[in-house]
């Protein structure tokens, strides 16, 4: 099969995973909205992965995904209805209980204020975005084409776009929601003139930078120079995007929710590391199962006699065997980081412990890449590869400045007391 087809069929997997996450852990009714800004947004990655340029199609793709996730949920919701009817309901209840990091005992989380949740989606948003433009930016084609047509002209326009954002975004929120997102009153908002003005001058410059960076590194990914490399169907960078962003957001969020919830060190290294493993579990399900009944098949392909016992067996329990694989890929995807930096997060505070989770990011995307290695060797019979490895190493260290530049220090060195306004990013 084509590789880009695989790609676009890996959208659709995610996307079905998300909209499983979904029937898992949310009750309110904009779950039915949710779904389907999955569809939509899976629909559009596919257009642009295969540079479909008619607006026609993309209108039609978009409706298609805005249809049918919301069906898969209202599919995935009836299916758990009649599992809480039989032993699977314990099953699924602590699945529930696990992705959403509910205390074990039973207890009720601590209650966040909404400035608590806006500067936890803030830590979140900007690892994802430190992480994808360090990883777009380990690919030697961009540098390449950025050297040769970096120009004054295309650093001006840059410059412009930030300049734009950061002067009219605060004023724009105020008028049309009446109010800031850093809870300010209306009409209050000076986002420009308060960027240098406040007390970590260096971590507003460290921001502006890095959003600077990803404008420039859009600005050149949409140019003429990398038209065919990138928007064409032999790139990877919508997949790329999509990958570097989902590891570093999920794990980053499930760090913060138990910093807020002041969690002793051992607590919050298992249960993020658990969370984030079960999380990105669920969206390897299906690939999990797929590559169990691939092995299995291509087993009884090449045997005979009793050794077609064990891949038959494997074969007709793949469903279940795949829990286990979806496990493993779940840690070697997710779990690996969200362990190794919870263990750093969890037992020392400040700059000592930013510095260490540096070297944790780095170790886990190095066994995370091992470890992918070994099983396209065991499951595809795949050749090592290493050519992966400087994205990975790129993407961890990105993600660690996406942190310094959020503010996320100031969490770890107050020991996750959120509802301490002090204590927050600032």
């Amino acid at each position: 099969m084509d590789q880009h087809v695989v790609i676009a069929l890996g959208f659709g997997v995610w996307a079905f995973g998300f909209v499983c996450v979904v029937a898992l852990c949310v009750g309110a009714r904009w779950r039915w909205g949710l779904a389907a800004a999955i569809g939509i947004a899976a629909a559009i990655a596919v257009d642009v992965h295969f540079e479909r340029d008619d607006w026609l199609a993309f209108a039609r793709d978009a409706a298609i995904g805005a249809l049918a996730a919301p069906a898969i949920l209202a599919l995935l919701l009836l299916l758990l209805r009649l599992a809480a009817r039989t032993r699977l309901a314990a099953f699924f209840a602590g699945l529930r209980d696990i992705l959403l990091l509910r205390p074990a005992d039973g207890s009720s989380p601590l209650p966040l204020s909404e400035r608590d949740r806006v500067r936890r989606w803030f830590v979140v948003v900007a690892a994802a975005l430190g992480s994808v433009v360090f990883t777009l930016m380990a690919q030697g084609e961009f540098w390449q084409a950025l050297g040769d047509s970096l120009r004054p002209a295309r650093v001006f326009s840059a410059l412009l776009v930030v300049g734009v954002a950061v002067v009219l975004v605060g004023p724009v929120q105020d008028f049309v929601l009446g109010r800031s997102l850093s809870g300010e009153a209306a009409g209050h908002g000076e986002p420009f003139a308060a960027l240098f003005a406040g007390r970590r001058p260096l971590r507003s410059a460290l921001r502006l930078a890095l959003v600077f960076a990803l404008a420039l590194t859009l600005l050149e990914l949409i140019s003429n120079s990398l038209d065919e490399a990138v928007a064409g169907s032999a790139s990877l960078a919508s997949f790329t995007i999509v990958v570097a962003s989902i590891v570093p957001a999920i794990v980053t969020g499930y760090w913060c929710a138990a910093l807020q919830a002041r969690l002793p060190p051992r607590a919050l290294m298992e249960d993020a590391a658990s969370s984030s493993s079960i999380f990105f579990a669920v969206l390897n399900y299906v690939p999990a199962v797929a590559m169990v009944l691939a092995f299995g098949l291509r087993e009884l392909a090449s045997g005979t006699g009793q050794d077609m016992r064990a891949p038959g067996l494997m074969v007709l329990f793949s469903p279940i065997v795949g829990l286990l694989v979806a496990g493993v890929l779940g840690f070697l995807a997710a779990g690996i980081y969200a362990l190794l930096g919870g263990w750093t997060l969890g037992r020392w505070r400040g700059w000592p412990s930013m510095a260490l989770l540096l070297g944790a990011l780095l170790i886990a995307a190095l066994f995370n890449h091992v470890a992918a290695i070994a099983l396209a060797w065991l499951f595809a019979d795949a050749p090592f590869d290493w050519s992966g490895l400087p994205d990975l190493l790129a993407g961890a260290l990105g993600w660690w400045v996406g942190l310094l530049a959020s503010g996320f220090p100031r969490i770890v060195a107050a020991g996750g007391k959120a509802t301490d306004p002090a204590n927050l990013p600032t």
